[in-house]
């Protein structure tokens, strides 16, 4: 099972559905990533070679962003 079909899982349980995923991949296009984030209904898809700050960074605007609502 690929991370995206793991994340369209999570995302139809009542106990995980509120949780933000962020992706990471080193495969696929930009329409494919985000045609797969809609699907998955992703809040961001990080394409690998990764920077570890740059992830910090995303984990810690997901999280403002959810509380912020």
């Amino acid at each position: 099972m690929s991370g995206f079909e793991l994340a369209a899982k999570l995302k139809n349980l009542i106990t995980t559905s509120h949780i933000p995923l962020i992706a990471m991949t080193g495969y696929y296009t930009f329409d494919e990533r985000s045609f797969l984030m809609n699907i998955c209904s992703l809040k961001k898809c990080l394409k690998k070679p990764l920077n570890p700050l740059d992830v910090i960074k995303e984990i810690e605007w997901t999280f403002k962003e959810e509380h912020a609502i």
